[in-house]
């Protein structure tokens, strides 16, 4: 499996009535029981996790029935950092403003890096901010260059980044 969820639904099937310990090992090392359930008189289980680290992740369930215990084979997979999305501006805007706020969504809890390219020449970062909890962000820019400005945002989460496609448009000079 490959996500950018921390919070996981783990679902299988076992011995009728049997206790369920789910077990991870999380980026290499052994994290321990994150969960526990009593399977369902069909055999049928779930545990709700919460929170589980970015990285990669191996999860086993054991079920055991008075002193008998099984264990399942291995689901191994990975949770990635989300991608961070400008949703303002708009790809393509026009604009004469050279004070834009830039805005979108990332993962909650992460910092947040706004670079722009402007007449094809990077000129760095031209702001930051922290996602809320909820994932949404913004960033107040000022005295921007006349030209055409594509902004990209990046997004860290401890040792994890990622970034966003680019939002391209252009700030013209006033008419008045």
């Amino acid at each position: 499996f490959s996500t950018t969820n921390t919070n996981l639904t783990i679902s299988g099937t076992a011995a009728p009535n049997s206790n369920i310990t789910l077990l991870d090992t999380a980026n290499g090392s052994p994290v321990g029981p994150i969960g526990g359930a009593m399977a369902a008189g069909d055999g049928t289980w779930f545990v709700l996790t919460s929170n589980l680290p970015l990285g990669t992740h191996s999860f086993t369930a054991i079920s055991n029935i008075g002193s008998s215990s099984t264990s399942s084979p291995s689901v191994n997979g990975i949770i990635n950092l989300a991608v961070p999305v400008i949703n303002s501006p708009l790809n393509n805007f026009s604009t004469t403003n050279t004070n834009l706020t830039i805005s979108g969504t990332a993962a909650p809890n992460s910092t947040i890096t706004v670079l722009d390219t402007v007449n094809g020449i990077p000129i760095g970062p031209v702001g930051g901010t922290m996602a809320a909890n909820d994932g949404t962000w913004f960033v107040l820019t000022s005295n921007l260059p006349l030209g055409t400005h594509s902004f990209t945002a990046s997004s860290t989460l401890g040792s994890n980044t990622a970034s966003s496609t680019s939002v391209n448009g252009n700030i013209n000079q006033s008419s008045t």
